[in-house]
């Protein structure tokens, strides 16, 4: 849980309305080192009183305005994807360059 992303969503965040809760939820599911979080779609739809699709609509808006990077897709391995919430003002995690080329 990360208070620090918690805080930019509330008070920064540009969504209103569902699309502001589901950025709150997936801003308490991050951590403070890298901002990234594992997303169990029908975990956070729940705690987001959303339906999955919804999510899905939600998460791919988020990704098209920049405020959320996809780093890992569900594999057979890993069976939850991982995405790194962006916060504009953060300086660059581990993850910042070589995954946002890797995701393109």
């Amino acid at each position: 849980m990360s208070v620090s992303s918690m805080s930019w969503v509330f008070n920064n965040s540009p969504y209103s309305g569902e699309m502001l809760v589901i950025h709150l939820v997936l801003s308490e599911g991050d951590n403070d080192y890298d901002r990234c979080l594992y997303l169990d779609e029908e975990w956070t739809a729940a705690r987001s009183h959303c339906s999955v699709e919804t999510l899905r609509v939600a998460i791919a808006q988020m990704i098209a305005d920049g405020l959320l990077l996809p780093i890992y897709e569900r594999r057979p391995i890993l069976p939850l994807p991982m995405y790194k919430l962006i916060i504009p003002e953060d300086d660059p995690s581990p993850y910042s360059e070589r995954e946002r080329r890797r995701s393109r």
